[in-house]
């Protein structure tokens, strides 16, 4: 990213350059600065086109192999802990296929809540602290929630 177009609380259009934002692991600063990105300009790397479509089906496939990618769902509940992954713990309490009314903890991916028809807010809500206290009981480790719950319950 060279720089972005940004809009302020105050309703305000301004640009700022990369090194003006911080970036971590699925964490920037821009939510807690209240600034929504409008624009962005990047810098790509050039290719041979064969070598962009061999990277893009290897991606491809290893997404339908690894994630539940034909269900509806939200994509990964929790972050990864420092030096381990959701999903490994959650897979090793045993939680893969565990629900709550019509939301599932994916048997693809245990870091992934699926909606198998019904799945009401509550639901995926009630499964995900379920799943959060689980790990919590057996590691000692707290997820921390990557997606963002807005609304009430």
């Amino acid at each position: 990213m060279v720089k972005v177009t940004l809009l302020t609380p105050d309703g305000e259009v301004r640009e700022a350059a990369r090194d003006e934002l911080k970036f971590g692991y699925r964490w920037s600063n821009l939510r807690e600065l209240g600034l929504v990105v409008v624009k962005a300009t990047i810098r790509l790397e050039t290719n041979a086109p064969k070598a962009i479509m061999e990277r893009i089906h290897r991606r491809w496939r290893y997404r339908w192999e690894t994630q539940p990618v034909n269900m509806p769902c939200a994509g990964c509940i929790f972050k990864n802990p420092p030096g381990d992954r959701a999903g490994r713990l959650l897979d090793a309490v045993g939680l893969k296929g565990v629900r709550v009314g019509d939301a599932q903890v994916s048997p693809v991916h245990a870091n992934f809540i699926v909606n198998l028809g019904n799945a009401t807010a509550k639901d995926v809500l009630t499964l995900a602290e379920l799943m959060r206290r689980t790990v919590l009981e057996k590691f000692g480790i707290a997820l921390e929630y990557e997606v963002q719950i807005v609304g009430e319950d």
